[in-house]
């Protein structure tokens, strides 16, 4: 039998063979994780609604057909006439406009002609920012609809996605109105369009 010597020298030799028998030992894999529940999986990314879009970005587009920015047209229109605001008026305004009243009709009005009767007009004396818009037309009965849905047969120059803008008036509104608008008689309209640098009046 083969001898180790001393007793340290048979406690190094043992201690020795240990660490090579741990060294060379097979470390077991780890047991894999169970897969997560279906139902704690995380929700699809979805946009939030949004008017406008940024390049690059991903959004969910809400609309309400042109309906609220042709409201805000009508409204600076009026306030236009009100004030006299030539400038304003010439930049809401087409050359030439259609007729809306009594009917639409084909563009032929010139934008000139109009500006004449809302800012010239004698009758206009009593108008001015002091006096509140809703004191010449009822605002909350504004009804604005697709041109094709107000007159069957639309005129050359016109288009059937155009807006046509109802504008009931006050007593106050048709009195003085009907003087520096065309047609304006019983109530106020308009014709709006949406074209690449924004809403336009293309018919009074």
């Amino acid at each position: 039998m083969r001898s180790f010597g001393s007793a340290p020298n048979r406690l190094a030799a043992i201690a020795s063979f240990a660490i090579v028998s741990l060294a060379c030992a097979t470390v077991p894999p780890p047991a894999p994780q169970p897969a997560p529940a279906p139902d704690r999986d995380p929700e699809p990314w979805v946009a939030s609604p949004t008017d406008h879009g940024v390049a690059g970005a991903s959004v969910s587009l809400t609309t309400s057909g042109g309906r609220d920015e042709a409201r805000q047209l009508a409204l600076r229109f009026l306030t236009a006439v009100r004030d006299a605001d030539e400038a304003l008026l010439t930049e809401l305004l087409d050359d030439p406009l259609a007729r809306a009243q009594p009917r639409p009709s084909t563009p032929h009005l010139p934008r000139a002609q109009v500006l004449e009767l809302v800012l010239r007009s004698p009758r206009r004396a009593d108008l001015g920012p002091s006096v509140a818009i809703e004191e010449l037309a009822e605002l909350d009965a504004i009804e604005i609809s697709p041109l094709s849905e107000v007159i069957s047969s639309v005129p050359r120059g016109l288009s059937p996605s155009d807006l046509f803008v109802a504008i009931p008036l006050t007593a106050r509104g048709r009195a003085v109105l009907r003087f520096l608008v065309p047609g304006w008689h019983l109530r106020g309209a308009l014709v709006l369009r949406r074209g690449p640098e924004g809403w336009r009046v293309v018919g009074v």
